[in-house]
């Protein structure tokens, strides 16, 4: 495995050091764990462990801080940050979207996702983080997503969805 270059990354700026990261998990097919960037800008290189990320856990998980996701619209890109979304198999759909998030939805396709801080294990209190890039589309009062969504959440939805079919995870 090609070893991680502490000196350079230390002489980047934050922007070259986060594409410097990207660029060293798609190279070693690793990726870091929250802690593990913490370490990085803190210069902490013992405290290093690598895990893989598993979508089909993602798809179990209840317990998100939050969801990113980013939706251009004419002006500029849209970023939103929620809490409860459903992960399928080839796709996320994300809940209770607003007005400005529709109008970027029904122009462009194109969505970028950060799933970030998800706790895979309420006693040990790991979190991970993972990207995804897809296509996004716009859902209007379906009752099969109304189900999808009390199921895991235990309540009922209000509002319209957005679904994201996963086209790569990055």
């Amino acid at each position: 495995m090609e070893k991680f270059d502490f000196e350079k990354f230390r002489e980047l700026d934050s922007l070259e050091s986060m594409e410097y990261i990207v660029k060293y998990e798609k190279k070693t097919g690793r990726q870091f764990s929250e802690k593990e960037i913490y370490n990085l800008y803190n210069c902490e290189e013992e405290h290093f462990f690598f895990r893989e990320r598993n979508i089909k856990d993602i798809m179990k998980m209840k317990f998100c801080r939050y969801i990113t996701y980013v939706v251009k619209n004419e002006q500029s890109y849209v970023s939103a940050f929620v809490r409860e979304f459903v992960m399928r198999k080839n796709e996320i759909v994300i809940f209770g979207i607003t007005e400005e998030e529709k109008e970027g939805l029904l122009k462009f396709s194109k969505a970028g996702i950060e799933i970030d801080n998800i706790l895979n294990n309420i006693e040990l209190q790991k979190y991970s983080s993972v990207l995804f890039v897809g296509n996004a589309r716009l859902i209007t009062n379906s009752e099969k997503m109304c189900k999808l969504y009390y199921a895991k959440y235990k309540k009922k939805s209000t509002g319209d969805v957005v679904a994201v079919s996963i086209d790569e995870k990055i």
